[in-house]
C-alpha cells in the first residue's frame, strides 16, 4: 500500500445543501488515513440538516482507527435530528475498543429521540468488553422512551418500556460472558412488556414485544418488533461468538422504539474484537427512523465472527423502512471483518430515510478497514437528506486512487458484482 492514505486531507469547504435558502455545511477538516497507531480524524463540522428550522449537527470529533491495542474514539457530539424543533442528541462519548483485558466503553450520553417534545434518553454507561475471563457488562443506564410523558427506564436492571403507564421490566441478572469453560448466563428475570395488561415473557427463547395484539418473537432467529400491525424483523442468523476464547459481541440494541408509529431505532452495534489487536467496528446506527406503521425489517443474515483469517460477515439484507409508501432500505451487503490482510467492508446500500415521500439515500460505498497497511476508506457517495422533497446531497468525492488490485497484502474485492450495482 505504501503511503496510501497518509495525511490525506479532504476539505469540502462548503457543501451548500439548500432547503429554503439555508446553508448546510460539511467540513471534512482532516481525513487522516494512515496505518500504525495513527489518528484518523474526520471532522464533519456542521451538517445542518433542517426540518422546521432545527439545526442537526454532526461532529465526528476523532475517529481514531489505529492498529495495535489503540484507542478508537468516535465522538458524535451532537446528532440533532429534530422534529417540531426538538433536539435529538447522540453523544458517543468514548468508544474505547482495545485488546487485552481492556475496557471498551461506549457512552451514548443522550439519544434524545423526540416526538411531541418528549425526551427519549439512552445512556449506555459502560460496555466493558474484555478478553480473558473478563466480565462483559452492558449497563444501559436509562432508556427513557417516553410516550404521553411516561418514563421507560433501562438499567440492565429495569427495562421500563411503558405505554399507557404500564411498567415493563427486564432484569438481566447476570450476563457472565467468560473465557475458558466460562459460564455464559443470561437471566432475563422478568420481561414484562405490557400493553393493555398483556404479559410478554422472554427467557432467551421468546421475546414477545407486543403492541396492538401483534407478536414480536426473538429466538436469535426472528426479532419481530411490531407496532400497529407492522412487522419489524431482525434476523440474527448466526452469531458466532468464538475466536481463541475472545468474545465477539453483537448487540442489536433497541431494534424498535415505536411510539404511535414514530421512532423505530435499530442499533446494530457489532463491537468486533478481532484477533491481532485490531479493532473492526461496524456501527449501523439508527437504520430506521420511520413514521407511519411501515415495515421495518432488519435481517442480519450471518454474523460470523471467527478467528484465523475468519470472515466476520454481517448482512443486513433488507431494512425496509417505509413511510407513505417509501422504501427505506439499508443493505449492509458484506461486512467482511477478516484477520490477516482482511477486508472489512461495510456496504450500506441504500439508507432511504424518507420524509414526505422523499428519498434520503446514504451510500457508504466502501468502508475498507483493513489491517496491515490497511485502507480506511469511507466513501459517502450520496447523502441525500431531504425535507419537503428537497435534495440535500453531500458528496465526499475525492479519495486516494489505485485501490482495487493494489497489493496482495490487503485484497480489495468487488462486492458489487453479485448485486448488480455497476450494471
Amino acid at each position: 500500500m505504501g503511503n496510501l492514505g497518509l495525511n490525506t486531507n479532504v476539505i469540502v469547504k462548503r457543501v451548500a445543501l439548500w432547503e429554503g435558502g439555508d446553508i448546510h455545511q460539511v467540513l471534512v477538516k482532516r481525513v487522516a488515513l494512515c496505518e500504525g497507531g495513527a489518528i484518523h480524524q474526520v471532522l464533519v463540522k456542521r451538517v445542518a440538516l433542517w426540518e422546521g428550522g432545527a439545526i442537526h449537527q454532526f461532529l465526528v470529533k476523532r475517529v481514531a482507527l489505529c492498529e495495535g491495542g489503540a484507542i478508537h474514539q468516535v465522538i458524535v457530539k451532537r446528532v440533532a435530528l429534530c422534529e417540531c424543533g426538538a433536539i435529538h442528541q447522540v453523544i458517543v462519548k468514548r468508544v474505547a475498543l482495545c485488546e487485552g483485558g481492556a475496557i471498551h466503553q461506549v457512552v451514548v450520553k443522550r439519544v434524545a429521540l423526540c416526538e411531541g417534545g418528549a425526551i427519549h434518553q439512552v445512556l449506555v454507561k459502560r460496555v466493558a468488553l474484555c478478553e480473558g475471563g473478563a466480565i462483559h457488562q452492558v449497563i444501559v443506564k436509562r432508556v427513557a422512551l417516553c410516550e404521553g410523558g411516561a418514563i421507560h427506564q433501562v438499567i440492565v436492571k429495569r427495562v421500563a418500556l411503558c405505554e399507557c403507564g404500564a411498567i415493563h421490566q427486564v432484569i438481566v441478572k447476570r450476563v457472565a460472558l467468560c473465557e475458558g469453560g466460562a459460564i455464559h448466563q443470561v437471566v432475563v428475570k422478568r420481561v414484562a412488556l405490557c400493553e393493555g395488561g398483556a404479559i410478554h415473557q422472554v427467557i432467551v427463547k421468546r421475546v414477545a414485544l407486543c403492541e396492538g395484539g401483534a407478536i414480536h418473537q426473538v429466538i436469535v432467529k426472528r426479532v419481530a418488533l411490531c407496532e400497529g400491525g407492522a412487522i419489524h424483523q431482525v434476523i440474527v442468523k448466526r452469531v458466532a461468538l468464538c475466536e481463541g476464547g475472545a468474545i465477539h459481541q453483537v448487540i442489536v440494541k433497541r431494534v424498535a422504539l415505536c411510539e404511535g408509529g414514530a421512532i423505530h431505532q435499530v442499533i446494530v452495534k457489532r463491537v468486533a474484537l478481532c484477533e491481532g489487536g485490531a479493532i473492526h467496528q461496524v456501527i449501523v446506527k439508527r437504520v430506521a427512523l420511520c413514521e407511519g406503521g411501515a415495515i421495518h425489517q432488519v435481517i442480519v443474515k450471518r454474523v460470523a465472527l471467527r478467528e484465523g483469517g475468519a470472515i466476520h460477515q454481517v448482512i443486513v439484507k433488507r431494512v425496509a423502512l417505509r413511510e407513505g409508501g417509501a422504501i427505506h432500505q439499508v443493505i449492509v451487503k458484506r461486512v467482511a471483518l477478516c484477520e490477516g490482510g482482511a477486508i472489512h467492508q461495510v456496504i450500506v446500500k441504500r439508507v432511504a430515510l424518507c420524509e414526505g415521500g422523499a428519498i434520503h439515500q446514504v451510500i457508504v460505498k466502501r468502508v475498507a478497514l483493513c489491517e496491515g497497511g490497511a485502507i480506511h476508506q469511507v466513501i459517502v457517495k450520496r447523502v441525500a437528506l431531504c425535507e419537503g422533497g428537497a435534495i440535500h446531497q453531500v458528496l465526499v468525492k475525492g479519495w486516494p486512487i489505485g485501490i482495487v488490485g493494489a497489493q496482495p497484502k490487503c485484497v480489495i474485492i468487488n462486492p458489487w458484482d453479485d448485486v448488480g450495482l455497476f450494471t
